[in-house]
């Protein structure tokens, strides 16, 4: 078993890229600053609106932004697990210090997004629709550091089809390993679980 829980886990971040299909990336947003603070209340559509693309960055401490764009879904995906990846920003120590967002969908509040929270399983009915995202952002208060702006990057806005059984072998692969980790080496069980899941990863034809 030399080096086989590190191939193991170098394989399994491999098939982590194979649990979507039919990428469509949103690649810009109409971005708003939320001045009224209001919660539950969408932005009009007057005003200053400018556009915020993937890449951009974002700071300020305390702050509230609006972001929004439209996706059409195609009408082949009827049938499909539809999810939309975002995100808006990493968190810092603790899970204290992270941009925080909340998307309206089709104009009502449908999940959070955060660090932990960045992919969102749409309805099946968006099939061959177009639908509306408005996402809030929040970017909190720099956790336990001193206080000041806290900076972050619009690095991922993408809807795709979830590729069911690649998303299931790369959960169950990683369930396994971090119960490897945790386990004595000379444990029998640890020793039989490397050797099933060596072997699974052997009848993928990469």
């Amino acid at each position: 078993m030399f080096w086989t829980v590190e191939k193991l886990k170098k394989q399994t971040e491999e098939i982590a890229a194979f649990r979507f299909r039919n990428e469509i990336d949103i690649p810009s947003f109409r971005c708003k600053e939320d001045e009224d603070g209001r919660n539950g209340v969408l932005p009009s559509v007057e005003g200053d609106w400018r556009e915020f693309r993937v890449g951009d960055r974002w700071q300020g401490r305390d702050r509230y932004l609006w972001l929004a764009a439209e996706a059409e879904i195609p009408a082949d995906w009827a049938g499909r697990t539809i999810v939309g990846r975002f995100d808006f920003g990493t968190g810092g120590g603790g899970n204290n210090s992270g941009c925080e967002a909340l998307l309206y969908l089709d104009g009502q509040p449908y999940q959070g997004v955060d660090k932990n929270h960045g992919e969102v399983f749409l309805p099946a009915s968006c099939a061959g629709k177009t639908v509306s995202l408005s996402f809030r952002l929040w970017s909190g208060l720099n956790g336990y550091a001193k206080p000041g702006p806290v900076e972050h990057q619009l690095t991922l806005a993408r809807i795709s089809c979830l590729e069911e059984t690649a998303d299931d072998f790369y959960f169950t692969s990683l369930a396994v390993l971090q119960t490897v980790d945790v386990l004595s080496e000379h444990d029998a069980v640890r020793l039989d679980l490397l050797a099933l899941l060596n072997r699974s990863f052997s009848l993928i034809d990469w």
